[in-house]
């Protein structure tokens, strides 16, 4: 009998994370009109019926009927509707184990022509109520992604392999992010010392741990305020600031706008 293993494939996948933060069917006219939009999610488009476009850079795409279209996080578009336009629609997150997102990595949309039966089909099973309809729908959401991500640079790279160091410390840095989080804490945690951690963790990834910790904290705060109804008082709680102005500032300091601000110009529906 022979085995063939590919551990390192096992262990990526189960490091993989597919967050949904929002979903809908929406059926809209002329007033679905945005610009400069920016999110820390990327956003799937399933069209059913209408036209609509997508603007960014000197880029334009025509939402078509019976398509599929993915707008990766981070990057910086317009959308619009002249006349009708209803689609079946995604936010979604596609995690690594360092806690970034994959898809924030690509800078241009993508394409996908589908059929009106897969069209339909997969808004039948978003309508559905069991467990059937739930795999399958995120079974064709998942095919949509490695379809994207095939067609995009990232998906020739090979994957991150960690090293058993970090494999420890990413979840725990994940798992307690906050303003109050320290290096020391951590250092406890895994049973190194600080000068020793930070050292190890600037010698593998490039950066120091503060400032890991600085943009995981920083993504966090805005995946609250776009995908969630707390409160700025709420989400200044939960991510450990003694009070909403400190909060406020330290977002501030890092978005060029306050947090209020930054909810209400770019939490758009979908």
């Amino acid at each position: 009998m022979s085995i063939d293993r590919n551990d390192h494939m096992i262990a990526f996948m189960n490091h993989l994370h597919i967050k949904i933060v929002d979903s809908g069917y929406a059926e809209v006219g002329s007033d679905w009109n945005c610009s400069r939009v920016c999110s820390p999610y990327s956003r799937l488009y399933l069209i059913r019926s209408g036209e609509g476009t997508i603007t960014y850079g000197s880029k334009q795409l025509l939402l078509q009927p019976f398509h599929v279209y993915l707008i990766p996080a981070g990057l910086t578009f317009d959308y619009a509707c002249q006349g009708y336009l209803s689609q079946l629609y995604f936010h979604v997150n596609v995690m690594a184990a360092d806690g970034y997102d994959l898809l924030s990595r690509l800078d241009h949309c993508y394409a996908h022509q589908a059929t009106q039966q897969e069209t339909e089909d997969a808004l039948s099973c978003y309508r559905g109520h069991n467990l059937g309809d739930a795999l399958r729908l995120q079974h064709v959401i998942h095919q949509y992604l490695a379809h994207f991500i095939a067609q995009s640079s990232i998906g020739q790279q090979a994957w991150k392999t960690y090293s058993p160091f970090l494999q420890r410390l990413y979840p725990l840095v994940r798992q307690s992010i906050g303003s109050k989080t320290t290096i020391k804490e951590l250092a406890s945690q895994i049973a190194m010392s600080e000068s020793a951690l930070t050292k190890s963790f600037k010698a593998e990834t490039g950066i120091t741990l503060g400032q890991y910790m600085d943009q995981l904290l920083f993504q966090n705060a805005q995946q609250l305020l776009l995908a969630t109804d707390d409160t700025i008082c709420q989400i200044a709680d939960q991510l450990g600031f003694c009070d909403q102005f400190y909060f406020s500032r330290y977002f501030k300091q890092h978005q060029h706008e306050s947090p209020s601000q930054y909810r209400k110009r770019l939490r758009v529906p979908f």
